[in-house]
């Protein structure tokens, strides 16, 4: 994949701004879509198969009322915002297409793409992880100024960031949603790991809470370590089961919220001592023949 810097040759001089509309949303052109470029690297909105016949259907009867919007670096417009618009209207051969266009750099360009799919509501999450690396390792920004500029949380700029580093396979299943960010984010401890994609796809596939994640990347991490109670276990396929948690004196299941006890470590030794006598006390007392009654000669009163 070209870098952002070769993708838009910024070591060329920029244009001046184009006059800005009324709006301010930038210059209103009609251009052809072949003109606009897309980038490698960008974030497409996501759109069901039923929203894209419609839109598709929509723009052959009327055109595009919603103009793209496109930047303007070294002579050459690159998309913003608009891929499934533009596709459609290459697909329908469409001589020139409504585009608002300011000037801008090749930063400019993955920042606002990044903002305006996320304001429109159906973001990819895995390919804002890739635009977000991008900007830190080749724009060379800290995670602090991409928050600022992106108006994300530091947090999340964070996050995105790393699990940016897990293989594709990984990223693919949560380009799809088939994975969330949060239990992506735990496979991040095994980034390495050649069993790092069947992970995720059992992860994916038995629909695994973040905790179940966190367990399977303990059983990675610590193969030999016997599963906690109350915590989970996983078969040879990855499905996983809950591990009982048993009550130290009764072992009745207490479930997934047991009952907290707080006591030294003497007093838990004499309780389960006292305990263990209590019910070998019990276990005598049936084993034993039930009392029979004294034996008297003398009359009932």
């Amino acid at each position: 994949m070209q870098t952002t810097g070769q993708l838009l040759r910024m070591g060329q001089a920029a244009p001046r701004p184009a006059p800005a509309a009324p709006d301010g949303r930038g210059e209103l052109r009609h251009v052809r879509p072949q003109d606009i470029r897309i980038p490698d690297m960008r974030i497409r909105s996501v759109v069901d198969d039923d929203t894209s016949g419609e839109m598709a259907r929509s723009i052959a009867a009327d055109g595009i009322h919603e103009p793209l919007i496109a930047e303007e670096v070294a002579g050459e417009l690159w998309l913003v915002d608009g891929q499934h618009r533009i596709e459609v209207a290459l697909a329908l051969d469409l001589p020139e297409v409504p585009c608002y266009v300011h000037a801008g750099t090749a930063e400019s360009v993955l920042v606002k793409n990044l903002v305006t799919t996320r304001q429109h509501g159906r973001s990819n999450p895995a390919q804002e992880a890739l635009v977000i690396r991008h900007l830190r390792e080749a724009g060379g920004l800290p995670l602090e100024r991409i928050a600022e500029i992106t108006g994300l949380s530091v947090g999340w700029c964070r996050r995105l960031n790393d699990i940016a580093a897990l293989p594709p396979g990984v990223m693919d299943l949560v380009a799809s949603g088939q994975l969330g960010v949060s239990h992506a984010m735990e496979l991040v401890a095994i980034a390495t790991d050649p069993a790092i994609e069947e992970i995720a796809r059992q992860a994916a596939a038995y629909h695994y809470t973040v905790l179940d994640v966190r367990a399977r990347v303990q059983v990675a991490l610590q193969p030999a370590a016997a599963p906690q109670p109350g915590g989970t276990t996983f078969d040879g396929s990855g499905r996983p089961s809950r591990v009982p948690l048993l009550c130290h004196l009764c072992r009745v299941d207490l479930g997934t919220t047991p009952p907290y006890v707080w006591m030294c470590g003497d007093c838990q030794v004499l309780v389960v001592e006292m305990h263990s006598a209590y019910v070998q006390a019990l276990a005598a007392a049936d084993a034993s023949p039930a009392p029979r009654p004294p034996l008297t000669t003398s009359p009932t009163p």
